[in-house]
């Protein structure tokens, strides 16, 4: 206990810095503990502009636009899928399920979350790099970050295609 009355100034002088890194580490990483996603999203894989059909959303509603001249194979169609943020789960859906749907096609969800391509980076000391991986896709807002588990479609290009929040 002499020690701590002794060295009053030198305890604060080290304990005032790490309390004010806690404090700001709490504020950053503390809402993200509490603040979670509520609005689900629709969403394509492998729609491009080599495939059958093509998937937008106009007023609210999706369209599905058939492009039947094309060469069409059961590999090449894009298929459509709904992400349920609570179960961080991707479901499958017919598109015409997907056309009943109400979607809002902003890019941030009524709840403030967007969606956003990953990037990977790397380097030594001064020299660094970094670039989109463009396989990688989260959810971010509030201070809260979560890596979408997708379908992968074997495609580079356009994989995965945001279509909308659903509203209904």
């Amino acid at each position: 206990m002499s020690f701590i009355k002794r060295n009053i100034t030198l305890l604060l002088g080290l304990l005032i810095p790490v309390g004010m890194v806690v404090l700001v580490a709490a504020s950053v990483y503390l809402p993200g503990f509490f603040i979670k996603p509520h609005t689900n999203f629709l969403y394509s894989i492998g729609d491009n502009t080599y495939n059958c059909q093509k998937f937008s959303v106009s007023r609210g509603k999706v369209l599905i636009a058939d492009t039947s001249g094309e060469k069409c194979d059961a590999a090449n169609t894009p298929r459509l899928y709904t992400y349920d943020v609570s179960e961080k789960k991707s479901t499958e859906v017919a598109p015409e399920t997907a056309a009943a749907l109400t979607v809002n096609d902003m890019p941030e969800s009524p709840d403030g979350f967007s969606i956003t391509t990953g990037s990977s980076g790397g380097g030594f000391l001064f020299f660094y790099g970094s670039s989109r991986d463009y396989n990688s896709q989260y959810l971010v807002g509030h201070g809260y970050s979560d890596k979408l588990s997708l379908p992968q479609s074997g495609n580079y290009y356009n994989q995965f295609r945001f279509l909308g929040w659903i509203t209904q």
